[in-house]
C-alpha cells in the first residue's frame, strides 16, 4: 500500500463556509452551518463519510479513517490532538 501525503494538516471548515453548490452535495445533513468539512484537490469532504480504520488489522495504521473512491485507491485521514484540523493522503494498493 503506497501512501501520497504532504504530512501537512487543513483546518476544517463549518458548513456556513461552502459555496451554495458544495452545500446541495451535503443535502443530507441537518444542521450544515455548524456540520465540518475539509477541502482536498478540489473536493470537499465530509468526515462523518470516512470508515474508521482499524490499526492491527490493516495497512492503515497511523490513520483514523479512510474513505475508498475504487478498489484500489481512495482517501485517509487523520485527525490532530485537538480535532480541529486534518492530515489527509491519497492510497494506492
Amino acid at each position: 500500500m503506497k501512501i501520497i501525503t504532504n504530512n501537512q494538516y487543513r483546518n476544517m471548515i463549518y458548513g456556513y463556509e461552502l459555496t451554495d453548490k458544495e452545500r446541495a452535495d451535503f443535502d443530507y445533513v441537518d444542521d450544515i452551518d455548524s456540520h465540518d468539512f475539509f477541502r482536498y484537490r478540489g473536493n470537499v469532504y465530509d468526515p462523518s463519510e470516512f470508515m474508521r480504520t482499524r490499526q492491527e488489522l490493516n495497512d492503515l495504521s497511523g490513520w483514523d479513517g479512510y474513505q475508498s473512491d475504487s478498489y484500489f485507491s481512495g482517501v485517509v485521514i487523520k485527525y490532530s490532538s485537538d480535532c480541529e484540523q486534518v492530515k489527509v493522503g491519497l492510497y494506492l494498493s
